[in-house]
């Protein structure tokens, strides 16, 4: 099952409870909650003239689904305190003017744990867990923010990464992690043609951790992104930059096979530490960049800095725009920079 949140008016939705076959929801103005129920498989979505407010009722559709009406074009739907854990489920939001989803959980879905299309979408402390697919897909918003969310487990089916963004207008991920998977960490790229013009897809990732993945972050076509404060460590390569343009800052990345990789697009560091066979490939580190073994607590699992790490100390005072770690511990500590996320 997915339930898809999208409200009408002005109006909010709280899911308050959600079962392996039905969904029920509240309204923000008192009314008599919905229950919503998936029809067969091979039914369709319900109209475009979305579900009357005006009435409790079991919904019928392919998605147990609040759908907005096209007359009304603010939908400011909110998620709170969900917990998926069929196979199949997935918690999704479409076409809304500001959804939120917040303290929401997903394991074991055969799919994707989150998926958005379109409009705008903060996620905020959520987690997906052994899902099939992407921990979260968000593709063609305006404006989506992943804010202290985690993937552990994920499969690399249809380009699935821990954290997909496709097509965005402006994205900010902060504080977010991913481990344990067949696909990116994190992946950004413009996959064709959607709502935006080519190159206008932004992204600024914060404080991320990408660990026991193929590639930690890969930056794609048609994408500017901004990384600050990343730790990666890759089975394959930290950073992987495929074409867009990537600026990354105060950063660890640490590969099997490379550290960072540029194959197309264009690549500016500054203030990393990079480590890996071969530490830059494409890519010229600057007088301020390191080569060197960051010094992880355990590699296997704490990838905080030992004491004596060169990472220590060694980045830019990023004060005013970064000014928290992964763990929300506030940055500078002790006057410096630590590189990484934490």
């Amino acid at each position: 099952m997915a339930l898809w949140a999208a409200g009408e008016g002005d109006g909010e939705f709280t899911v308050l409870e959600l079962g392996e076959d039905f969904a029920r929801v509240a309204r923000d103005d008192g009314a008599e909650p919905l229950v919503l129920r998936p029809a067969p498989p091979d039914s369709r979505p319900p109209a475009a003239s979305g579900v009357p407010s005006r009435a409790p009722g079991v919904v019928p559709g392919r998605w147990a689904a609040l759908r907005p009406s096209s007359a009304e074009p603010s939908r400011r739907p909110r998620i709170n305190r969900a917990t998926l854990a069929a196979e199949g489920a997935r918690l999704s939001v479409s076409a809304c003017d500001a959804a939120t989803v917040e303290d929401c959980v997903t394991t074991n879905c055969r799919g994707d744990g989150y998926y958005a299309l379109g409009g705008d979408a903060v996620f905020r402390n959520c987690s997906a867990a052994s899902v099939g697919g992407a921990g979260f897909r968000l593709i063609d918003g305006g404006a989506v923010d992943p804010e202290d969310c985690t993937v552990e487990g994920f499969a690399a089916e249809s380009g699935a990464a821990g954290f997909s963004l496709v097509r965005c207008g402006d994205a900010a991920l902060n504080r977010c992690a991913a481990a344990f998977g067949l696909g990116d960490g994190l992946s950004l790229h413009d996959g064709g043609t959607g709502p935006y013009p080519d190159g206008a897809f932004r992204a600024t990732v914060t404080n991320l951790l990408a660990r026991e993945v193929p590639c930690g972050v890969r930056v794609g076509a048609a994408c500017t992104a901004t990384l600050r404060h990343l730790t990666t460590d890759a089975d394959g390569t930290g950073l992987h930059v495929a074409g867009g343009a990537a600026a990354a800052i105060n950063s660890l990345f640490v590969g099997g096979t490379h550290g960072v990789r540029r194959d197309a697009g264009t690549l500016a560091l500054d203030h990393v530490l990079l480590h890996g066979p071969t530490p830059a490939a494409g890519a010229l580190p600057g007088p301020n960049d390191l080569l060197a073994d960051p010094g992880f607590r355990d590699a296997a699992g704490d990838l905080r800095l030992v004491v004596g790490s060169p990472a220590i100390n060694a980045g830019r005072d990023l004060g005013g725009t970064v000014d928290d770690d992964l763990t929300g511990a506030p940055r500078p500590s002790f006057g410096r920079c630590k590189l990484g996320a934490y």
